[in-house]
């Protein structure tokens, strides 16, 4: 995991139930703005989900 600022760029390695994987996470003030800025780039987006009272994608 590499912190940039309050965002993480995390890389999973392949565990039970979980795929190997990168994950980007920005800190923003409109996840849902943001997801549908990326998305419209054509970047892959999974979510919206609520964890820990904050919405992820």
């Amino acid at each position: 995991m590499l912190k940039a600022g309050d965002s993480w760029l995390e890389f999973w390695k392949t565990s039970e139930g979980m795929p190997e994987m990168t994950m980007l996470q920005l800190i923003v003030d409109d996840a849902d703005g943001y997801a549908q800025f990326v998305k419209s780039n054509g970047v892959e987006v999974q979510g919206p989900m609520i964890e820990h009272g904050e919405k992820m994608y």
